[in-house]
């Protein structure tokens, strides 16, 4: 079952290719027929058939579900008049049927090099410029190349991808028709139904969207930027709150130095995986940022080329309208940009923080060990001192033990006296205690036995610490190394 599946799937993608690119030989250079196969046998495709559409015609917003099948039909009858068509399609990759997919890609004249953006997982945008037989450009592309005649027909396509990764991410294909003024974008992303709901109320309440000449064509490209910066900028405030309750946990805080709420020494370890866990993410978090920041300098730097482009077409619409539309536009772009790079600096600052917190944690996790051992040692030399104690009181009291027991040494006798000590019922008797004659032999024998064996003990200790003293590692004699040489 799974190898029919395959040559189905394998079926259908070279149907595919050769319904939407064999007309167009050219469009291989951007990305061949095998790779186009090779990359739609790769995705795994869904069950829906259509998508969320905005469109603004005349100045009138309004949004639908369609299916895709009615797009190439529609296509033809809207996109020859300015406006903007804005086709949202869910962030799992990929939701829509195969065929419901290249019906999508045959409306909006995506070239094969789309399904290329749409597996990159790192983050790409790019862009070129095709020119005409007269010299002038006719085309402003990003990797795109749609059904068109290169001497009346004119488009302007862009193609953004954002890394993949636990943060917010999506991608944009735009296909702006320099002839007609239309646009058409498709959009992915992160809760991509608040873009929409945005593109409709701005195109809903804006007067600048009722201009004759439709509305500007990066403008979804704008709030896209945008929509994209305000879910980075709260994500970096996710892991702002988990560096300052590292911080407070720590102890170490410039706004809450010596907190109460700081963790127990035995919470250092979870707390030295939560800070590793941070800074995993962060480097995660570097990357997205930093594309971001890219792209946000990218799209100001192609939205001059494409006002330059407009501005040299000889039926340049300049209609007030249009130019505020762009002025917007370009502030939104640069405004983007530069708090797209000051979200990264804080990113990185947030990083360097967490570098000190670890450095912290490390240290007083090192100073606690050293101060358990340093009780241990303490405890350790008390159980020494007693042991020593205990064997100073034994050999005190065993050579005279020795003696005592060596002798059967009887040196007290305990008498009764009387008129007749043999009859114990007499009374008037006393009992009295008698010293034996040859008690000063005890004395004799064990003082200077007991003096002797603290001697031998005291020397033997002495020599021990002496030899441990001179065995301690020491640099060995010049002469000594000379003589090894020789042997």
């Amino acid at each position: 079952m799974a190898v029919t599946d395959s040559k189905a799937v394998a079926v259908k993608a070279s149907g595919i290719s050769h319904l939407l690119y064999e007309a167009q030989p050219h469009s291989h250079i951007l990305g061949g027929q095998a790779r186009f196969q090779e990359l739609f046998r790769e995705f795994s495709f869904g069950e829906e058939k259509s998508v969320h559409r905005l469109t603004v015609q005349r100045g009138i917003p309004y949004r639908e579900d369609v299916e895709c099948a009615k797009l190439v039909e529609r296509n033809h009858t809207s996109s020859h008049e300015p406006g903007l068509t804005v086709l949202c399609l869910p962030r799992k990759q990929i939701a829509l049927t195969p065929a419901a997919f290249a019906q999508l890609l045959e409306s909006c004249h995506v070239p094969p090099s789309y399904l290329e953006v749409l597996s990159n997982n790192n983050g790409i945008y790019s862009s070129y410029v095709l020119r005409g037989h007269t010299g002038l450009a006719t085309h402003y592309c990003a990797h795109s190349l749609g059904k068109y005649n290169t001497q009346t027909d004119a488009e302007a396509d862009l193609m953004v991808k954002f890394p993949f990764g636990p943060f917010s991410n999506g991608s944009l294909f735009m296909c702006h028709s320099l002839a007609t003024g239309h646009t058409t974008c498709i959009i992915s992303a992160t809760q991509a139904q608040i873009l929409v709901d945005r593109l409709f109320d701005v195109f809903s309440h804006s007067p600048l969207s009722y201009s004759s000449s439709g509305p500007y064509a990066f403008t979804p490209a704008a709030l896209l930027l945008e929509h994209m910066r305000i879910a980075n900028e709260d994500d970096r405030g996710d892991i702002d709150q988990s560096v300052c309750r590292i911080e407070n946990r720590s102890g170490v805080s410039l706004h809450n130095f010596g907190s109460r709420t700081r963790a127990k020494i035995g919470e250092y370890v979870l707390l030295q995986r939560e800070l590793h866990m941070q800074d995993a993410l962060i480097v995660m978090a570097d990357h997205c940022f930093s594309f971001h920041a890219k792209c946000a300098a990218f799209i100001v730097t192609e939205e001059q080329a494409f006002a330059a482009l407009l501005s040299a077409r000889p039926d340049n619409d300049r209609v007030p309208t249009r130019q505020q539309q762009a002025d917007y536009v370009r502030a939104s772009l640069t405004f983007n940009a530069s708090m797209s790079t000051w979200t990264l600096e804080q990113l990185r600052g947030l990083e360097k923080r967490l570098k000190v917190q670890l450095r912290v944690i490390d240290s007083t996790i090192s100073a606690t060990d050293a101060l358990t051992m340093i009780r241990l040692a303490r405890a350790s030399r008390a159980d020494s001192n007693t042991m020593k104690a205990i064997t100073i009181l034994t050999m005190v009291f065993l050579p005279a033990t020795f003696v005592c027991s060596l002798f059967s040494m009887g040196f007290f006798d305990f008498a009764a006296t009387g008129d007749d000590e043999d009859d114990p019922n007499l009374e008037g008797t006393q009992r009295t205690m008698r010293v034996a004659g040859s008690f000063w032999i005890y004395f004799a024998v064990a003082v200077p036995l007991t003096v002797l064996v603290l001697g031998l003990c005291a020397a033997w200790l002495r020599w021990s610490a002496r030899q441990e003293d001179d065995s301690g590692d020491k640099p060995r004699a010049w002469g000594q190394r000379k003589g090894d040489g020789k042997e």
